[in-house]
């Protein structure tokens, strides 16, 4: 199955819950919820991405655009960085967020996930 990475759209929103909700790979940071308690709170940029194929979303990553003047311009996770189904969805997502990096010009990207280790350069 053709598999495509883009930026959360309105349309998505309500898939992505539902996929967190049944994704035993999930934590409760995974959930759009976080979204406004992060950029309320903290000012950062949502940048959420998501993984698709013909069947619907088999993986998300929610990333934040931090612009910090002590670490610099970057990206980061939640805590659980990344949800998907499959390794493939999940390195999808992950590549997905290396292009956002170099696009914008920030210095790193950090993911916050302590129970996968994501290999890619």
């Amino acid at each position: 199955m053709s598999l495509t990475v883009r930026e959360m759209t309105h349309e998505d929103e309500g898939q992505w819950d539902e996929f967190v909700r049944r994704s035993p790979a999930a934590v409760p940071h995974h959930l759009l919820g976080w979204r406004e308690v992060i950029r309320n709170g903290y000012g950062l940029r949502p940048r959420y991405l998501v993984a698709r194929n013909s069947s619907g979303i088999v993986g998300v990553m929610p990333l934040f655009e931090v612009r910090s003047l002590l670490q610099g311009h970057h990206f980061t996770t939640p805590p659980g960085g990344i949800c998907a189904q499959s390794t493939e969805a999940g390195l999808a997502l992950l590549e997905r967020a290396q292009d956002l990096v170099a696009e914008s010009g920030a210095l790193f990207l950090a993911i916050r996930d302590s129970r996968e280790r994501w290999d890619a350069d």
